[in-house]
């Protein structure tokens, strides 16, 4: 093995019984090996991108499976009671925005009366307890 100083490569004699040659080493181009790590970098990313979508799908299909497994049989009828409850014959029962406010406030009107009375039978009683213990 003989080193070529002016290039700087690593020429190598290989000579054997069937005929000799002679195996020249150059150091690779720095700009294409760079080009060549960025390669792979990203191809590292894209393997574990692969990979992670690979294992959410089978997550994925063990979940499908199991709560298909687990399905309750009468869910079929419980959606269909719901469905009859809230929708009859393709229209709506369900209450307008309008309705609802009104009986949001109507409640909370009757609410507003009941704590009023609550308060007033706690007073009367605080103060009958009060006469009641001062005496």
């Amino acid at each position: 093995m003989k080193l070529n100083d002016e290039r700087s490569d690593i020429v190598v004699n290989c000579e054997g019984p069937a005929r000799p040659r002679t195996i020249v080493y150059r150091a690779p181009d720095p700009v294409e090996l760079q080009r060549a790590r960025e390669r792979r970098i990203k191809e590292l990313k894209m393997y574990d991108i692969l990979r992670e979508i690979f294992f959410y799908v089978v997550y994925i299909w063990v979940i499908i499976v199991i709560s298909y497994e687990f399905r309750d049989p009468r869910s079929f009828q419980f959606r269909e009671n719901l469905r009859r409850a809230f929708v009859t014959g393709g229209r709506s029962t369900a209450i307008s925005s309008q309705t609802s406010l009104e009986l949001v406030s109507e409640l909370l009107l009757h609410a507003a009366d009941l704590i009023k009375t609550l308060v007033c039978i706690v007073m009367k009683l605080g103060t009958k307890l009060v006469s009641t213990y001062a005496v």
